[in-house]
């Protein structure tokens, strides 16, 4: 297809009292100005302020142009951006001597749009203001923190059975009964991305056959001239290096012994596309050539062309083909092989031959193709409302492991095969300077503007190296310079930025930890009366042995993630956390150790067969799982499994005395508070997690079935097991006391052995009874970690989650079945009950802890005897009893508020009976 002017966005990015940042990505070299208005306008006279100079686009690619548009007032300036106010932008953009605004655009109408392209590539848009011709506006952060409202969410598969809420947010901020775009404090102050913005590892083959032909667009091809009777070919200019020498096309050995024509060398450069790398086909180069372990993979983007489409496909729909024009079920599941009798890359899948299918195997394929299409379909229609969310409210992103690999860093053996690897280390780098053109320039943009050639970590100069991986060429078909694009040098010091040159380091206790990568991408943001940060869980890890499981910031990495203390005025320390630092127990302690190990004993003999002698001799044959235990990182990357990295944030984290963690990756929704105190402080700190996931992504059915059928989960979740914790500095094997009768002998083994452990971290479940705290040996620091629920009475709960109320009422019926007190109305009694159950089936159930549906949340604030966070957690669902036909409102299907505010008279763990087993 023939590209637009415009890719994607504008996305609001960072707004501060004097910064507007606004990302774009254009096809084009241009440059970029933001107009500021007071108010909901469309445009015209009276403007506020207007950036100078323009800001260029900086290239990327032949066809890719990026830039973070700044509108900045000088520090000495009056001028100002003020809470409690609503601000209009619009954009200009020149493009050689053309002048574009939003408007020209088509950007505020609620028409189709050629993106500044040409005719034939309009593509449904919804006005980027709300209301036809209007621009798009935000406002700051408020004053009091009563006012401020913050959405967030993670974890956005495009491809799944789920309803896009990310889109959801949309329809909140444009409800005609209450449109909240109109006023500064009702609106959306930030969205928070926390992770998972794209599934790089996880599309499905149709998907990614609609990501390549555009990713070969933004990066170019070559004109390959052949000689008759071969037709010229146009070949990608991005390559990717293979740790294989293609021995066919060299004839520097017989490939009789390496029947796909490659053997051990390299590396060697190959041109990415669906060639040589098929859509559906690449987990055995991934976990053969690149030595991943991923769980999925079969689709995984590789190149960096690859990972730049797949962002642009996710915020826009700018750049999709049109439906009709979606491959078919024989081109995703049985494409043309590749031309002649040798395979183009190493480990190459061959593709079914459709020729020889049976009529009920195309059938099943036809209709697996047909629900995936209806999938894509359904997300690419809400990709109108996504966009206009992000173009009106100000969103900061942190990434997790979809935005690059959902095994990455995942233990020290990983670290050490993959980064060995010049493939693993490629598609690391392509997605990490992807993670940095698409989500990091926009967090901190400033950072990006000068360079300081001192700093070894300097952002200004690594996007340089960006924008020096496809250097411009003679014309659109000349072969680049080099027969490695990106060439060595620049993939080497993107290399060293990322830290991808160096593995983890084996500390003298068996102990691992990264190298500290000299680029940092965690992130912080000040607003008037608290302080944001965002932790890198993924590239500052630690691990507790060679074998993991992580540790996910390392301790030595905290204390440049999380500050000392606030700065004066600030009530509160927010912290986005993409991976959930307070899981709730029950599923940190009990369901995702045993996932993990089930894991591995279902699939260890799988991933990890004994060698061949012939293997053994090929290393090449062996995959990246080999006698690795562990493998599934959605069972290994708890923050529980290393409790000294955990223990170590919880004390940090504490000295703030209120922090709210905001969570995802997980696939439901869920808060989660804790007390935390130390020794001699009468009152504790109070830590609460909210948990919104995700977007578009549901933990699987039999995970879910637990907390929505399974009683005894229920029992297992109130029973707290797990959710309290006494620290020591230092061993004491007499801080216990023991009733006559029992002692030392009488506790478990693994009490036993944690008595000698400095720290010394002791559950207070467990002992024999009557076991006590010893007075003069209290602990240094303890905390109680307990579930938050939904406490709205029935009546304020959305229909569709509604219990059917009871005729006659619940003190009737429990007089009738206790009590016995109506003598033969016992079956109506049961049959009330019971119609009460049949009902509920239809609808939403068991939603006043976790929430298992696509999700989006708004978190506030609210003043009762104490600062309270409120978790508002938003679906869309029908309701049973709504008049057919009537669309899903989108409505908080879960409320939680919990305190923010430590209590003196809250009882401490230590100075409680200590508990006896649970089970």
């Amino acid at each position: 297809m023939t590209l637009p002017l415009v890719l994607a966005g504008p996305i609001l990015r960072r707004v501060e009292p004097k910064l507007v940042a606004v990302w774009v990505a254009l096809s084009r070299p241009a440059s970029l100005t933001i107009t500021l208005w007071h108010g909901r306008v469309k445009g015209g006279a009276g403007e506020f302020f207007r950036s100078n100079p323009a800001t260029p686009t900086l290239r990327i690619a032949d066809n890719l142009h990026v830039a973070v548009v700044l509108a900045r007032m000088a520090p000495e300036s009056n001028k100002q951006l003020l809470p409690s106010t609503v601000y209009s932008y619009d954009l200009t953009l020149v493009d050689g001597t053309t002048t574009h605004t939003l408007g020209s655009l088509g950007l505020l109408k609620s028409t189709p749009t050629a993106n500044g392209g040409p005719a034939g590539l309009e593509r449904p848009h919804l006005a980027l203001g709300y209301v036809e011709g209007f621009l798009p506006s935000f406002a700051l952060p408020p004053d009091r923190l009563e006012d401020l409202r913050i959405v967030y969410g993670s974890c956005r598969r495009p491809v799944n059975e789920h309803p896009d809420a990310m889109a959801m947010i949309d329809e909140l901020i444009a409800d005609p009964a209450r449109p909240l775009f109109d006023d500064p404090l009702k609106r959306p102050h930030h969205l928070v991305l926390g992770g998972d913005q794209i599934y790089a590892d996880d599309l499905w083959a149709g998907q990614l056959m609609l990501v390549s032909p555009l990713a070969l667009e933004l990066v170019g091809t070559w004109r390959q001239k052949r000689t008759a009777p071969l037709a010229d070919s146009f070949v990608s200019v991005e390559t990717l290096p293979v740790d294989r020498k293609n021995l066919t096309a060299t004839n520097s050995e017989d490939p009789i012994n390496h029947p796909d024509g490659w053997g051990p060398g390299g590396p060697t450069p190959i041109a990415c596309s669906l060639g040589p790398f098929p859509a559906g086909r690449r987990k055995s180069q991934l976990m053969r050539v690149a030595q991943m372990t991923t769980t999925d993979g079969e689709s995984h983007v590789f190149s960096f062309g690859e990972f730049a489409a797949l962002y642009l496909t996710v915020w826009s729909n700018a750049c999709w083909p049109l439906p009709a024009q979606w491959p078919t079920a024989q081109q995703v599941y049985a494409p043309a092989g590749p031309p002649g009798g040798t395979t183009p890359a190493p480990e190459y899948e061959a593709p079914l031959d459709w020729a020889t299918l049976s009529a009920d195997e195309i059938e099943k394929l036809e209709k697996r193709h047909a629900i995936k299409i209806e999938q894509m379909k359904r997300f690419y229609e809400a990709l109108p409302s996504v966009r206009r969310t992000l173009a009106n409210v100000p969103t900061l992103m942190i990434m997790d492991d979809h935005d690059v690999t959902d095994d990455w860093n995942l233990n020290p053996i990983w670290v050490d095969r993959v980064y060995k690897t010049a493939f693993g280390r490629a598609i690391l780098r392509n997605g990490l300077a992807s993670y940095t053109l698409f989500q990091d320039w926009g967090n901190d943009p400033l950072r990006y503007m000068n360079e300081d050639t001192a700093a070894a970590g300097d952002a200004r100069r690594m996007l340089l190296q960006i924008a020096r991986m496809f250097p411009p060429r003679a014309s659109a078909e000349a072969q680049p310079a080099t027969a490695d694009v990106p060439a060595k040098p620049v993939m080497d010091a993107l290399d060293t930025f990322y830290g991808l040159d160096k593995v983890s380091k084996g500390q003298p206790d068996g102990s691992f930890e990264l190298a500290t990568p000299p680029i940092k991408w965690h992130w912080r943001y000040q607003g008037p009366k608290y302080l944001m940060v965002a932790l890198d869980n993924r590239t500052r890890r630690s691990f507790v042995s060679r074998e993991g499981p992580p540790g996910n910031v390392a301790i030595g990495a905290q204390k440049d993630m999380i500050p000392d203390a606030l700065p004066a005025g600030l009530e509160v320390l927010i912290v986005v956390a993409p991976l959930q630092v307070l899981g709730a127990g029950v599923l940190d302690e009990l369901i995702a150790p045993a996932s993990y190990r089930v894991f591995d004993a279902k699939s260890y003999g799988h991933l990890n067969p004994t060698p061949t002698d012939a293997e053994k001799l090929a290393e090449r044959q062996l995959p990246g799982t080999r006698r690795m235990v562990g493998t599934d990182p959605d069972a290994i990357e708890a923050w529980a499994f290393d409790p000294a990295a955990l223990e170590a944030l919880l004390k940090r984290l504490s000295a703030h005395k209120r922090v709210l963690l905001l969570s995802g990756d997980v696939h439901y929704a869920s808060a989660t508070e804790m007390s935390y105190w130390t020794q001699g402080q009468p009152a504790p700190a109070r830590i609460v997690q909210f948990t919104s996931s995700g977007f578009k992504n549901v933990m699987p059915w039999f995970i879910g079935a637990v907390d929505r059928v399974l009683s005894f989960a229920q029992r297992m979740v109130r029973s707290n097991v797990g959710a309290e914790r006494l620290g020591w500095n230092n061993a004491d094997a007499q801080a216990f006391v023991f009733q006559p009768g029992h002692g030392l002998a009488d506790t478990p083994p693994v009490l036993r052995r944690k008595l000698r452990a400095s720290p010394m971290l002791m559950p207070t479940f467990g002992w024999p009874e009557g076991t006590r705290v010893d007075p003069a040996h209290l602990p240094d620091w303890s905390w109680r970690l307990t579930p938050t629920l939904d406490l709205r009475p029935e009546s304020q709960r959305p229909p569709p989650s509604r219990l059917r109320t009871l005729d006659p009422p619940e003190p009737r019926l429990q007089a009738i079945l206790v009590n016995h007190t109506e003598p033969g109305n016992e079956v109506m009694a049961y049959a009330t009950i019971a119609t009460r159950h049949m009902d509920q089936f239809d609808k939403l159930r068991h939603a006043r802890q976790f929430l298992f549906r696509a999700n989006f949340a708004q978190v506030r604030f609210e003043r009762a005897a104490g600062l309270v966070a409120v978790h508002e957690v938003y679906t869309a669902l029908a309701d049973p009893n709504a008049a057919p036909g009537t669309p899903p409102q989108v409505l908080p299907y879960l409320v939680q508020r919990a305190s923010l505010d430590g209590r003196a008279d809250e009882v401490r763990p230590e100075l409680a009976p200590l508990q006896t087993p649970a089970f």
